[in-house]
């Protein structure tokens, strides 16, 4: 079985783009929603490249709260001036996804999942990496999956995969840019 299939069955989602890392496929994830100069929540103990993938996207960090257990976003300080929310699991241990996920379809806000540190848990019966618009893996160090590099994009969405797949061929090389604005 290919891994694309692998992934696909694991979280219950329909396409998968293969990336070089998680942050790459947060970028790509954002950059397919256009979301330049909008607002995109996340929660405020994440590691530095969720906030880098948003700055190279051209979107506007908001940090929220965690809740209460450090893993997941306090709902409470989600605003009405978001676009997207990052749900982001950590520790291997499931973040709210199940309440920010309501919110977000209640509200019309984009939801992508981060499921780089939560592979092979569950939210009640659904598997992480089945939340969202979009679902984002990663492979590298420290990571559940760790193959020490490597990461996907999930969706169940064929346009938004097609859009992916265009973003992917034209992907820009981040060497050597200025985060200075």
């Amino acid at each position: 079985m290919q891994i694309e299939q692998l992934l696909l069955k694991l979280h219950d989602k329909k396409y998968c783009v293969l990336v070089g890392n998680g942050t790459t496929a947060l970028y790509l994830s954002l950059k397919c929603h256009g979301l330049n100069k909008k607002n995109v929540g996340f929660q405020d103990n994440v590691c530095p490249h969720v906030l880098l993938a948003v700055l190279l996207s051209g979107a506007k960090p908001i940090f929220l709260n965690a809740n209460k257990s450090g893993i997941g976003i306090d709902t409470g300080s989600i605003n009405s001036k978001l676009h997207c929310i990052i749900s982001i699991h950590s520790f291997g241990i499931p973040s709210n996804i199940d309440e920010v996920e309501s919110y977000c379809k209640n509200n019309k806000v984009l939801l992508i999942e981060d499921a780089a540190l939560g592979q092979g848990g569950v939210v009640g019966s659904k598997p992480i990496g089945s939340f969202g618009d979009l679902s984002i893996l990663s492979f590298g160090t420290g990571k559940t999956v760790d193959i020490g590099h490597g990461g996907a994009i999930l969706t169940n969405s064929k346009r938004k995969y097609e859009k992916l797949l265009l973003l992917l061929k034209d992907l820009p090389n981040f060497k050597n840019i200025n985060l200075n604005r």
